[in-house]
């Protein structure tokens, strides 16, 4: 039988290394927050595209001893800890979210950060357009009252960045996307969405919504035609 204290020593030691390697890593990630703010084009500190990178890899090289859950949580506190140490994220969230969207947020961000409350999305755009360092929480887009913020004019210039829950469940669906002024990084593994006149729909996208003459649409493809307004992506990470 193993001696307990033996093996508590061991888990002290693997402690120590743990933070050593997080220090490392913070090391870095203020060394990556330098490169940004010198070059104010890429100086936007919400990485969802990457953040999912990471989680995918890490899900796929899981020895199995820990839930994939807990995987997300212990590195969704490294990520937005190590963001802080690069500048200040903004967070805007509308004072009509249900109770449900707010748990996605605190899940997404933890019980740590400090959520803004806003009266409505105009007063969000506006704030996002004067700071690429805020993002705003707000219903999936579609067609309800609340979902069809996605038509309004004062919406341009903004994009989609992600969308929550961040992780989905097998045949789950996202509830809320992030808006911010970066135009997102595609990647692999994106839903891209569009805004097109009703005659403009193509084969390979997806209606999402309409209003008026305006069609929302998604695609898993980018597509290139001046007829099909691109207004953001968000990357798809599911538990597997």
């Amino acid at each position: 039988m193993k001696d307990l204290n033996s093996l508590r020593k061991k888990i002290d030691t693997l402690d120590s290394e743990i933070l050593k390697a997080l220090s490392k890593r913070a090391k870095i990630a203020i060394e990556i927050g330098e490169i940004k703010k010198e070059n104010k084009e890429k100086n936007n500190l919400f990485r969802p595209e990457r953040q999912s990178f990471i989680l995918k890899r890490l899900f796929q090289n899981n020895e199995k001893y820990l839930k994939q859950s807990h995987i997300f949580s212990i590195w969704r506190t490294i990520f937005f800890s190590q963001t802080e140490l690069q500048g200040d994220l903004k967070v805007y969230v509308l004072r009509s979210a249900t109770k449900k969207q707010l748990e996605d947020i605190i899940t997404f961000f933890g019980p740590e950060k400090k959520l803004q409350y806003l009266r409505s999305n105009k007063e969000g755009f506006n704030l996002l357009k004067k700071d690429s360092n805020s993002i705003l929480f707000l219903d999936y887009p579609g067609t309800k009252k609340n979902s069809i913020w996605w038509k309004n004019k004062i919406f341009d210039k903004l994009y989609i960045n992600a969308a929550l829950p961040f992780v989905l469940k097998k045949n789950q669906k996202p509830s809320m996307v992030i808006i911010s002024k970066n135009k997102p990084v595609i990647k692999d593994d994106q839903i891209l969405f569009y805004k097109s006149n009703k005659k403009n729909k193509l084969d390979n996208m997806k209606k999402i919504a309409s209003s008026g003459k305006l069609l929302l649409l998604n695609s898993k493809q980018h597509i290139k035609t001046n007829k099909h307004k691109f207004i953001g992506s968000h990357p798809v990470t599911l538990y597997r």
